[in-house]
């Protein structure tokens, strides 16, 4: 009896846990993608699907850049967690415009960028030009420990239709 108990409550928590990660769920990233190439200092629109069932109208996030050390033991995964491109999104948007930090190194498929909020969601890895700082070779790179972060124009309100 005390077995069952035990279990019925497990399973209990375990499907309450599940229904409450649900409730926060976070939506995918379709732009960037493996094909797009961003240019530093450019504005940039990250794009999601706000098409996704379990996404709550009110939720808020903020857009992350994130990179992958190509020399790093396993391809290190790193975020710029306290330095984001955009902070305090309407998930239920589906767009916002950000700019491209100057201060990183140009990559082929190095970088992507998330939409963190209660949970986190990664886009596909992207590649950014930087024609300021062009190195190529992965014996090279040096990613910087902070961005220069720049504000996005506002949107305009005409192309809202």
């Amino acid at each position: 009896m005390h077995r069952a108990l035990h279990w019925s409550a497990s399973l209990l928590l375990t499907v309450l846990a599940s229904s409450v990660c649900l409730t926060h769920a976070l939506p995918s990233i379709l732009s960037p993608n493996a094909s797009s190439v961003w240019t530093a200092a450019s504005v940039q629109s990250v794009v999601w699907d706000i098409g996704e069932p379990d996404i709550s109208p009110n939720a808020h996030g903020r857009v992350v850049l994130g990179y992958i050390d190509p020399i790093a033991d396993e391809g290190g995964f790193y975020e710029y967690d306290d330095q984001p491109l955009s902070d305090d999104l309407l998930v239920s948007e589906g767009i916002i415009d950000v700019v491209v930090p100057t201060a990183l190194p140009s990559g082929r498929y190095y970088y992507c960028v998330l939409i963190v909020g209660d949970a986190r969601t990664r886009s596909e890895v992207f590649s950014i030009d930087n024609p300021v700082n062009p190195s190529t070779s992965t014996a090279k790179v040096v990613f910087p420990s902070t961005l220069s972060v720049g504000k996005a124009p506002p949107k305009n309100v005409s192309d809202a239709k």
